[in-house]
């Protein structure tokens, strides 16, 4: 279970601390990463499940990480890096499951 329990402004976008299974931390979400989950029509929530318990993480360009988790008919696909240990969420969509999904730099 991954509950939010609180959100604060931050520079680069939105601070959330998250209870996941008894543990508290933190999570970053950028405002660019923020505009593009309003445009999938994603909730932060999902999101942030998907980069904390995602169901498989590839490794992308540039030390970032792709987190993948599958919900109902689509793929929650968030690209990631850590800064100073905290995850920080840098892009987000979701797409039909088995559809071709591009890079996240073709975007």
């Amino acid at each position: 279970m991954i509950e939010i329990l609180s959100e604060n402004a931050h520079p680069r976008g939105r601070m959330y601390s998250v209870s996941v299974e008894g543990k508290e931390c933190q999570v970053l979400v950028t405002h660019h990463a923020l505009g593009r989950i309003g445009r999938w029509g994603l909730e932060v929530e999902s999101v942030i499940k998907a980069l904390l318990k995602p169901n498989e993480v590839v490794t992308g360009h540039h030390s970032r990480f792709i987190a993948h988790r599958p919900t109902n008919e689509h793929l929650i696909r968030i690209i990631y890096e850590y800064d100073e240990g905290i995850p920080v969420g840098c892009d987000g969509l979701s797409t039909q499951e088995g559809e071709i999904l591009p890079g996240w730099w073709d975007l």
